[in-house]
C-alpha cells in the first residue's frame, strides 16, 4: 500500500492536512494569493498608460508588461477592464515599404525574370 495520499497519512481531508502543516511549520502555513511578493498595486494612471502602450505598441506585450512591473495576463486583464474584450489589444503595425533603391532593384529583377520566361 502506498501512502502518497492524505488517507495514507491518516488525514480525512485537505482542511485537516492544512491545519496539521500549520501546526508543524506556522511560517509556511499562510500564503498570500494573487500578488507577487513585494509588488505594489498600480495606480489608475499607471494602468491606463500601460493599456495605451499595449494598444499602440511597436514591441511585444510581454516587454510592455515587464516595464509596467506586471505579468502579461494582468496587462491584458487591464485592457479588458478598460476597453472591453471586443477591442483589439494592438493596432496593426503598418508594414514598412521597401526602400526606393531596394524596390527598384526588385522591379528590375522581376522584369529580368519575365524576359527569361518569354524566352522559354
Amino acid at each position: 500500500m502506498c501512502c502518497y495520499d492524505l488517507e495514507g497519512f491518516g488525514l480525512p481531508n485537505r482542511g485537516t492536512f492544512a491545519k496539521w502543516i500549520e501546526g508543524l511549520c506556522p511560517e509556511i502555513g499562510k500564503r498570500i494569493v494573487g500578488r507577487v511578493a513585494g509588488s505594489v498595486p498600480k495606480s489608475r494612471e499607471a494602468r491606463q498608460a500601460a493599456v495605451i502602450e499595449l494598444c499602440t505598441r511597436d514591441e511585444s506585450a510581454s516587454m510592455i508588461a515587464q516595464r509596467a512591473g506586471v505579468s502579461t495576463p494582468l496587462l491584458y486583464n487591464w485592457k479588458n477592464q478598460q476597453l472591453g474584450r471586443e477591442v483589439s489589444a494592438s493596432m496593426k503595425r503598418p508594414k514598412k515599404p521597401a526602400p526606393n533603391l531596394e524596390r527598384a532593384e526588385l522591379e528590375q529583377r522581376v522584369e529580368s525574370l519575365r524576359r527569361d520566361i518569354g524566352k522559354l
